[in-house]
């Protein structure tokens, strides 16, 4: 996956960093140690970063979405490029206008939506 640029970095910290695994003569596999998981729902996440502004539990659900989110775009646009540029015009969006996740509204259907909009805009 593509890196996450500086200015992400500023708010997330840098990636863990890596180990090395066995791999074929000649080669390198790195692979990135775990990172702690954080138990609680993106509802309560997206709520606590709403209300407090708390910067680690929107670390949380970058780390939770990273994969999943980046792999999705991927697959929609054909290319990792573009896919990081719209991956991070997605978390920055959830960090300007971070969604009212109440009432049974999803905040993983929420980001889905939101992430095809700055795919394709």
């Amino acid at each position: 996956m593509a890196t996450i640029t500086a200015s992400f970095m500023s708010l997330f910290g840098p990636p863990p960093p890596a180990v090395r695994r066995a791999a074929p003569v000649g080669f390198t596999l790195l692979e990135p140690r775990p990172r702690p998981v954080d138990e609680r729902a993106d509802e309560e996440l997206i709520g606590l970063f709403r209300r407090h502004r708390d910067p680690d539990a929107f670390a949380a659900l970058v780390r939770r979405y990273e994969h999943e989110l980046f792999g999705y775009l991927v697959r929609r646009l054909g290319r990792a490029d573009l896919a990081e540029e719209a991956f991070k015009r997605t978390f920055l969006g959830v960090h300007q206008r971070p969604p009212a996740c109440d009432g049974g509204r999803s905040f993983r259907g929420w980001l889905y939506w939101l992430a095809t909009r700055e795919a394709h805009g």
